[in-house]
C-alpha cells in the first residue's frame, strides 16, 4: 500500500514547497515546476527501493 502514495505523495510535498517558495519570492512559476520535478525523482527513486526490497 505504500507503494501507491509515495510518488502522488513526494509530487505534493516537494510542489507545495516550490508553490510556496515561489509565493515568497515572486518568481512563478519555476520553482514550483523545479519542485515538481524533484518531487518526480525522488517518487520514483523511493518507489523502486519500495518495490525491489519486496
Amino acid at each position: 500500500m505504500a507503494a501507491g502514495y509515495t510518488l502522488p505523495a513526494s509530487m505534493l510535498v516537494f510542489g507545495g514547497v516550490g508553490f510556496l517558495l515561489d509565493r515568497w519570492l515572486e518568481t512563478p512559476p519555476w520553482l514550483l515546476l523545479a519542485g515538481l520535478g524533484l518531487g518526480i525523482v525522488v517518487g520514483f527513486a523511493e518507489l523502486a527501493r519500495i518495490v525491489w526490497r519486496r
